[in-house]
């Protein structure tokens, strides 16, 4: 089993290395999501000269920051992946062969661990294809909107890398962490402006509110000694599943559709 370990933990590895070569590819420009009326409008207000130097600052401003974010979210996904590695290498899993059929004996705490592991991993592509990439979207006119959102970002994945050593722990700290991180996301449509629609910002904070009031409710009404349960973190991974699988293709389309319409 320990080798087993050793091979899972190469792989994390190998794919948070190929992942952060991806995040570090040259990227496309941000000007072509931008609305064409708001294009229009800058360069008709701003020369020639002066708007390929400030493309250029703004464009020297701005990738480091997507390669830090970039390299920010895999270090969060490998810190996942090394606790769970290092759980399951204190309580591996019970495996035995029986004439060619194999035996799989899994416990309450494995189960925890396993879905919450898958829940984090979709949680945070969600949030990193949610938020991060609205980031690219922020007009280059506005630079303090921008750096706000550096630190909205930031503190969000800083509470993802904590959260991530927390796998397979359910704890109120974790709650905390998943907490504090809904209220982030929460706030994230009043940080970005009008880069989205006023209906998609109003959706989008009160569904954050909605997370937030659930994770509230159980920090409140249910006793800690009954957060490592399997139904908890069941559940937990059920909400993931339904975000991926319905509430993101469905906003996916309906911004599609939108674009269509403008």
């Amino acid at each position: 089993m320990s080798i087993r370990l050793q091979v899972l933990k190469r792989l994390s590895i190998l794919l948070v290395v190929f992942f952060s070569l991806y995040v570090l590819r040259s990227p496309r420009r941000s000007s072509r999501s931008l609305p064409e009326e708001t294009r229009e409008t800058s360069d008709a207000q701003i020369p020639a000269g002066r708007a390929q130097k400030e493309g250029l600052d703004s464009a020297t401003f701005r990738e480091p920051y997507k390669i830090a974010i970039g390299a920010f979210y895999a270090i969060c996904v490998q810190r996942a992946f090394e606790t769970s590695i290092q759980t399951l290498d204190r309580s591996p899993l019970d495996v035995t062969f029986h004439a060619g059929n194999p035996d799989i004996n899994v416990t309450p705490q494995q189960i925890v661990l396993i879905c919450q592991l898958l829940a984090m991993l979709i949680w945070m592509g969600l949030y990193y294809i949610n938020n991060v990439r609205i980031y690219l979207l922020i007009p280059e006119a506005k630079p303090f909107r921008r750096k706000v959102t550096h630190v909205v970002l930031t503190v969000a994945l800083a509470q993802f890398y904590f959260l991530g050593a927390t796998i397979g722990s359910p704890s109120v700290n974790q709650l905390l962490l998943i907490l504090g991180i809904l209220v982030t996301d929460a706030v994230f449509p009043l940080v970005i402006g009008a880069v989205r629609s006023r209906r998609t910002r109003f959706i989008w904070v009160v569904r954050g509110s909605a997370q937030t009031a659930f994770v509230l409710w159980i920090l409140l009404f249910v006793p800690a000694s009954h957060y490592g349960q399997v139904r908890w973190s069941v559940i937990m991974l059920l909400l993931m599943l339904v975000q991926l699988i319905v509430i993101a293709p469905l906003e996916s389309h309906y911004v599609r559709k939108r674009s269509r319409l403008a």
